[in-house]
């Protein structure tokens, strides 16, 4: 209980942070197509990293 109420405060700290320093304009600027450029290599990124490489070639048929 004492965790998530801890991981809510951080997270609201975080938004908080992020618009002191303004994050959010950063996507809504000049470098707007930068941002959703990296923003994407990044999530394609984890999506390999917990996915697993999805042009490997593996056998993944487990009916043999």
């Amino acid at each position: 209980m004492m965790r998530a109420i801890l991981v809510n405060i951080i997270i609201f700290m975080a938004i908080i942070g992020a618009y002191y320093i303004d994050f959010f304009g950063w996507f809504t600027s000049r470098y707007a197509f930068w941002g959703a450029l990296a923003l994407v290599a990044v999530v394609f990124i984890i999506a390999i990293k917990v996915l697993g490489n999805p042009f490997a070639g593996g056998d993944d048929d487990d009916n043999k």
